[in-house]
């Protein structure tokens, strides 16, 4: 079961804490939890990435958002591959 949440800040003028900014999912797998932002700032459509993460969780297709990041690596090998391949 995930939740989502908005990152709050103090209001400098009254002092208040505010929400602000997109949507925040947490969910959980194998007991560890995992944050990461729905980019947006409707709570409709954050719902919809939270119940969309927690069914890849449940079948078994998810693996964190570390692995859904590029990295400077695979670009640099993809680069070397297509454009100085000799042919």
């Amino acid at each position: 079961m995930g939740m989502l949440y908005r990152r709050k800040k103090r209001d400098a003028v009254t002092g208040l804490l505010v929400e602000q900014g997109p949507w925040w999912m947490k969910y959980y797998r194998d007991s560890r939890p995992f944050y990461e932002s729905t980019e947006t700032e409707d709570k409709t459509e954050a719902r919809r990435k939270l119940k969309g993460r927690e069914g890849q969780v449940a079948s078994g297709l998810h693996h964190g958002p570390q692995t859904e990041r590029t990295r400077f690596e695979d670009l640099v090998d993809g680069i070397r591959r297509r454009d100085y391949a000799l042919k």
